[in-house]
């Protein structure tokens, strides 16, 4: 069978351990191709190696090509990214084969992933488990995706960072490029699809359980070291609102008091994770001999006194050339590998009865220095706006009512519309005797709504005047041009407009983006060889920290490894038993001003900056493919961490993790 190139990389998720029962009749999945996946028990028994070895590293590859061709004909068919537009049997499938990879990683003597990219492996899948209707099917999903992939490739040629017409030279300054190019960056990401409705934020906790609500429709919920990343939906029922929490088939539900405080059934169970831990490899040094030849400068007398007439060769009157050979021996120094292992399910009961909300953090009004240095520019250049959100319920979507008037809800602000005007505003969620209250300040008069349980937002009619801005051009660099503006209408009954609705006032000059569930702490993929894009979710491996040492952190994406960027600038350890990060390091803990020149050294290397969410996660879609390295430097205490991880985006789902098996050094 001719070999075919699958459009996505191994999404490996956070995933909890499911029952799942094969074969499934078509009937009874969706979608209905996936009732072809074959069982574990038929890829232990009919996928073999020349040996127990090769047998273990063929079954683990097995099991991650058939997570692919389900992200892969998610994508292709339906254009669906998986996992947070996942079906319920594309998720639980995809659990029994990762829990089923694990068994296998943990049991053979050689955790190399060998054959995770494999043609010859994937062809021996298709034709063994698969019907020739299936067969097609695939193919065609891969057409469709490679059609989509060089569509965007074709309408996103074209330099990184502009800065207006090309017969304009450009004023700005270095730094400003670099500044502007950021916030374009930022501003092309795809956010998480927004479903208009109620929503729940914050960090809650008890003495050993936790859940830390940080998207529309994802939380982190843990219990005694076990946790997980986990879905949930609020549902209105009986004068009260009830949180429901994914948890295998062991749903958690907790009731949402009025003052902000969640109440659980007490004893509860946790189906999560915990991590497995690692395996390392270390190679160790070898000496060499190296012979170099140069060519030295001698007088006629010289040439004669060393006995080197014949390989003289004359340059000047009295001058000549000889060449002169040195023999020295060069160490090249041992290297350690950590591989991390696949997290270990785990079950662990806990007490949740009340759970209160940690506060939430207010941001300082303290006003910033601007930053000069690489370092700070690209920490703050798509920091954006720094926000409260409080803990509780919130909204999300836009509603729509009579005359032009509009409310967009984000998770710190409202943007009440009139026509074209818009004005920004703070707004509360209250939750009192069984209704749900929505009120929004200082919009001309305050407004106050209730929210129906069949959605729509209920206002008094009171006609109201708004002051606020309008949208009247772009600037240079794309970005909206305000002047003032006012308008008057009357706020009756908004109703929602649907999934990713688009707003017809000017969006937000600043908002907050909630990031996609993450996905996996999976190894990252080989480079592509092909112009395509994918999806990147960054976790964080400190889930449950308080405080979040990853939270609203700025990763530095530079297109060479940052160790290998301060070997180049001299930082290599004159022994060459350190790392030149470590050796860098220990400058900047002596606050040497080298320090700064071996951030200043990325300038040439360096590509993006990537900004993490609160809870240190971030997932983004339409991603290049391409090979590029994460840089974190973290301060956490009295130290600094410091990550230098490299991403390889194939088509596709991607993701990495920041935990300790990578990092890089600790100062």
């Amino acid at each position: 069978m001719k070999s075919l190139r699958f459009c996505s990389a191994i999404c490996l998720s956070i995933i909890l351990p499911v029952t799942f029962s094969f074969p499934v009749t078509a009937q009874t999945t969706n979608p209905r191709w996936i009732s072809e996946m074959p069982s574990p028990e038929r890829i232990l028994r009919e996928i073999k190696g020349k040996d127990a070895t090769d047998t273990a590293e063929r079954q683990m590859g097995a099991f991650k090509h058939l997570m692919e061709i389900i992200d892969s004909m998610a994508f292709g068919l339906e254009h669906r990214y998986l996992p947070n537009k996942a079906t319920p049997d594309e998720t639980r499938i995809k659990d029994v084969y990762w829990k089923a990879y694990a068994e296998v990683w943990y049991k053979a003597k050689d955790k190399n992933d060998s054959y995770i990219h494999d043609g010859d492996l994937h062809d021996e899948l298709m034709e063994k488990f698969f019907s020739k209707g299936f067969r097609e099917l695939y193919l065609k999903s891969e057409n469709n995706s490679n059609a989509f992939y060089e569509k965007h490739r074709k309408e996103s040629a074209g330099v990184v960072f502009s800065v207006g017409p090309k017969d304009e030279p450009a004023a700005e300054s270095v730094e400003d490029l670099l500044r502007s190019g950021l916030k374009k960056l930022s501003n092309s990401l795809e956010p998480e699809p927004v479903t208009p409705g109620l929503l729940l934020r914050g960090f809650y906790k008890t003495p050993k359980f936790y859940a830390n609500f940080w998207s529309q429709s994802y939380l982190n919920v843990g219990c005694s070291g076990v946790n997980r990343n986990s879905t949930y939906t609020l549902e209105r029922k009986g004068g009260q609102i009830l949180v429901h929490i994914e948890n295998d088939d062991d749903t958690v539900t907790l009731a949402l008091r009025p003052d902000l405080a969640l109440v659980g059934p007490g004893p509860l169970a946790i189906h999560g994770f915990v991590p497995g831990g690692s395996t390392t490899t270390t190679t160790p040094g070898e000496a060499r001999e190296v012979t170099t030849t140069t060519q030295v400068e001698m007088t006629r007398t010289e040439v004669i006194s060393a006995g080197q007439q014949q390989n003289a060769t004359q340059t000047g009157a009295q001058t000549y050339t000889v060449p002169q050979t040195t023999t020295s021996t060069e160490y090249t120094p041992s290297t350690t590998t950590t591989t991390p292992a696949p997290y270990i399910p785990k079950t662990v009961r806990c007490m949740a009865s009340t759970i209160t909300p940690e506060p939430a953090r207010k941001p300082s009004k303290a006003p910033k220095e601007e930053a000069t240095d690489l370092i700070s520019i690209v920490g703050d250049a798509l920091a954006g706006e720094e926000v409260y959100v409080p803990n509780g319920l919130r909204m999300a979507g836009t509603y729509y009512g009579q005359g032009g008037a509009n409310i967009e809800f984000l998770d710190h602000k409202a943007i009440v519309g009139c026509n074209v005007t818009r004005d920004e505003n703070p707004y509360t969620v209250a939750f009192r005797n069984g209704e749900v209250i929505v009120s929004v300040e200082g919009a001309g008069a305050p407004l106050a709504f209730k929210l129906n349980l069949d959605g729509t937002l209920v206002g008094n009619g009171a006609t109201i005047p708004i002051y606020g801005q309008k949208v009247v051009g772009k600037n240079r660099q794309g970005d909206p041009v305000y002047a003032s503006s006012s308008d008057t209408c009357a706020y009756g009954t908004l109703s929602p407009q649907g999934k990713n609705s688009a707003p017809t006032v000017a969006p937000a000059q600043t908002r907050v983006t909630n990031p996609t569930p993450p996905i996996t702490n999976a190894r990252p993929a080989p480079p592509a060889t092909t112009s395509a894009i994918g999806s990147l979710a960054i976790l964080n491996g400190f889930a449950g920290e308080n405080p979040n040492r990853f939270g609203n952190v700025s990763l530095i994406v530079i297109k060479q490894s940052f160790e290998d960027i301060l070997r180049n600038a001299g930082f290599a350890s004159s022994t060459g038993r350190q790392s030149a990060i470590a050796n860098w390091g220990e400058l900047c803990r002596a606050q040497s001003p080298r320090c700064k020149q071996g951030v200043d050294a990325m300038k040439d290397s360096y590509l993006r900056m990537i900004k993490l969410g609160p809870n240190g996660n971030v997932s983004f879609n339409n991603v290049p493919a391409q090979t590029m390295w994460l840089v974190a430097i973290v301060p956490y205490g009295n130290q600094h961490f410091v990550w230098n991880l490299r991403v390889d985006v194939r088509p596709g789902t991607n993701s990495i993790s920041f935990d300790k098996s990578n990092l890089a050094v600790v100062y």
